[in-house]
């Protein structure tokens, strides 16, 4: 039988459980054993369900006999929002998941789903992935796949789902998750995101991604284009420009910049574009676009400047202009895409519904003034 469900207070997650549990029993710091109310009552002497609190706060919990975590709490008149810590009820609460119209416009009057980073000080990946988090459709149905690089630092900073890849992999990670999730979730919309450094996408890891864009794999790659490989000392990469000199590259680059935007259109990307971080209102655009061609046609691909401002010698406040300089007509990252017929009817429609939406608003706060 169901315990009697009391009124959840403000007490922490594990004496929420332990309250409830009764009879546990400490198994060292910060763990405990009790006999499972599903299968066991109180005065059971083997206790087989273990209980964790994380450093997070959060409760962690398993039956050894096998009864599902979610078994476990129904029996005792809780679910998993009464084990978790509460930086995930502000997040609930305050952040923008399931908001239509989100964007970089929510950042400063809304909970952001990444507050701190291990990025160094004005890094201007930290930027893209505030515009990025703030862009994405549908976060609480999205999952990243990252790589070894200086994104890596930021994922476990970051409230959306994420895997880790080993590096230049991650691409194909994305191909098998987008299909398992497809598989297992057939009725619901989840995004499958890729988000590298130009070494894992390009030099490493562009077989995979190649690979993956022959295939039509319906997910978004993004690539943080730093021009080198700033985490590991400042080595070439291919995506650094002609002549340029790094640490670990003292005789500057011998050939031109690889292409990555027209080797995706010819690779069959369904829209790729090219910008800096800059101006959020384009990253937002970018995202969406591309996380939503993603949906219907097939694979998107969004290449951002994000230059390693102490690998170019620039200081903390200087990458902002640097991608301003870098943006300019005629240089080399000045904003391009390649958008397919089938791509552009996508784009066509975001803009008419959300002007649609805007228009709705506006009628609606006439029509509560006027009342």
């Amino acid at each position: 039988m169901i315990m009697n469900t009391k009124e959840i207070t403000t007490a922490s997650p594990i004496d929420k459980l332990l309250d409830r549990l009764g009879n546990s029993k400490s198994s060292g710091n910060g763990r405990w054993r009790a006999a499972c109310p599903v299968h066991q009552d109180e005065k059971s002497k083997g206790r087989t369900l273990s209980v964790r609190e994380t450093e997070t706060g959060s409760v962690l919990i398993h039956c050894h006999a096998g009864c599902p975590a979610d078994a476990v709490l129904t029996q005792l008149g809780l679910s998993f929002a009464d084990i978790m810590p509460p930086e995930y009820h502000e997040l609930v609460e305050n952040a923008t998941y399931g908001k239509e119209d989100r964007g970089w416009k929510d950042i400063g009057s809304s909970k952001e789903l990444i507050e701190q980073h291990s990025l160094c000080a004005g890094c201007p990946e930290s930027i893209a992935f505030r515009y990025i988090l703030a862009s994405l459709p549908a976060p609480e149905d999205t999952v990243f796949v990252g790589s070894t690089g200086c994104t890596s630092l930021v994922f476990p900073h970051v409230a959306v789902h994420n895997i880790h890849s080993l590096f230049g992999n991650q691409n194909a990670i994305a191909s098998g998750l987008k299909r398992s999730l497809k598989a297992r979730f057939p009725d619901t919309q989840k995004d499958v995101v890729v988000l590298a450094g130009d070494g894992a996408t390009v030099d490493i890891g562009l077989d995979m991604t190649m690979q993956s864009w022959f295939r039509q794999e319906m997910f978004t790659t993004i690539c943080f284009d730093n021009e080198l490989y700033a985490n590991t000392g400042g080595q070439e990469s291919g995506l650094m420009q002609k002549g340029f000199v790094a640490k670990m590259a003292p005789k500057g680059k011998a050939f031109d910049k690889v292409r990555l935007l027209e080797i995706a259109r010819e690779a069959g990307v369904a829209y790729a574009v090219m910008l800096t971080v800059s101006k959020p209102n384009r990253v937002e655009e970018a995202i969406q676009n591309a996380v939503y061609i993603a949906r219907e046609v097939g694979p998107t691909f969004v290449q951002l400047y994000t230059p390693c401002i102490l690998e170019i010698g620039k200081q903390s406040m200087e990458g902002l202009d640097e991608m301003k300089d870098s943006e300019k007509m005629g240089e080399r990252f000045a904003a391009r895409s390649y958008i397919t017929d089938e791509a552009q009817v996508v784009i066509d429609r975001l803009k008419a519904d959300k002007k649609e939406r805007k228009l709705a608003a506006k009628r609606f706060k006439k029509e509560m003034a006027v009342a």
